[in-house]
């Protein structure tokens, strides 16, 4: 078997098993396999960028939620100063939660933010 990688544009590339089919002979047969090809690689490009998008989406995810964990326990600690207070103590968590429901638009129910801190868990 001999395979050859074919560059067909800059980051297009195939790989095409000579062994395992018939050489097409009549120009219908030339063209359609051409088509085919094409198809083929087309698809396998799109495959490849869509599991890159994912890649790079899911990395700045999951920095997004670093940042803001940073940034959580930032403001914990300036509350917990300005207060003298434990930093885990329930008066900071309460103020906190004050803070982010008052960022937050006015119609968001607790069952909406209760899923989407349970999703953001998850990354």
């Amino acid at each position: 078997m001999s395979n050859e990688l074919k560059s067909y544009t800059r980051d297009l590339y195939g790989f095409w098993d000579w062994a395992s089919e018939n050489l097409p002979t009549e120009n219908e047969d030339v063209n359609e396999l051409v088509l085919l090809c094409k198809k083929f690689l087309i698809y396998e490009n799109h495959v490849d960028r869509v599991g890159r998008m994912a890649e790079i989406c899911g990395k700045k995810a999951k920095d997004f939620k670093y940042k803001i964990a940073e940034m959580y326990a930032y403001r914990r600690s300036e509350i917990a100063s300005e207060k003298q207070v434990d930093p885990e103590s329930n008066a900071v968590s309460r103020i906190l939660n004050m803070e982010v429901r008052a960022q937050l638009p006015a119609d968001t129910s607790d069952a909406l933010l209760w899923k989407r801190i349970e999703q953001a868990k998850k990354l």
